[in-house]
């Protein structure tokens, strides 16, 4: 996995890792990218060759984008579904 960009927001205090698996060109990574730069996290950006897409080898689901999250915190997750991302702090 190689990260391309690391994207970086002065307010956001979650401490969650999050890195989105994409295609650049993708409206559907637009509109998560957009959703975490409006809502101030932090994230790692992985582009996804479109042709081979060795970069989600791992993942069962082989579509874009793809958020996964890392947390220190047991209790904290983020969940996403098809529209919609919720932060959740338990």
């Amino acid at each position: 996995m190689t990260v391309v960009v690391k994207v970086r927001s002065n307010t956001d205090g979650t401490g969650l890792k999050l890195t989105l698996y994409q295609y650049q060109s993708c409206p559907f990574c637009c509109k998560v990218r957009a959703y975490l730069d409006y809502h101030g996290f932090s994230y790692d950006i992985v582009e996804v060759n479109s042709v081979w897409r060795s970069e989600i080898r791992w993942s069962k689901y082989k579509k874009v984008p793809i958020v996964v999250c890392d947390s220190d915190d047991p209790g904290t997750s983020l969940v996403s579904t098809h529209s919609s991302f919720y932060y959740c702090s338990g």
